[in-house]
């Protein structure tokens, strides 16, 4: 982000294991959904892991999908967004989530 606050686009500024790229890409099947989302309190991107469906999978995206038990993050520091392995997230809610019963209990 600039000083007037605007948004500079292909700039190299996402650390991973001591290496910075300008872009982070996510591969992984067509057939699955990925979460990524920003969470303002705590300036994190959070995002699914990652994995092959099974070992031997293992490098080939079209395969990937969520673990669905480890989100990682990009947390803001120092001009760079830093790479954050298997982060604890607290799920947000909003009033959309309090209109909806829960079925078990119905």
């Amino acid at each position: 982000v600039g000083n007037n606050g605007t948004i500079k686009l292909g700039a190299p500024i996402f650390k991973n294991k001591g290496k910075t790229k300008k872009r982070v890409l996510f591969e992984y099947s067509e057939n699955v959904v990925m979460s990524l989302k920003y969470h303002p309190k705590e300036k994190k991107i959070v995002f699914d892991f990652l994995v092959p469906a099974s070992s031997s999978l293992e490098g080939i995206y079209e395969y990937y999908g969520p673990s669905l038990n480890r989100f990682d993050a990009y947390f803001f520091n120092e001009n760079k967004w830093n790479y954050q392995e298997d982060v604890d997230i607290e799920q947000d809610r909003n009033i959309k989530d309090f209109m909806w019963g829960n079925p078990k209990k119905n």
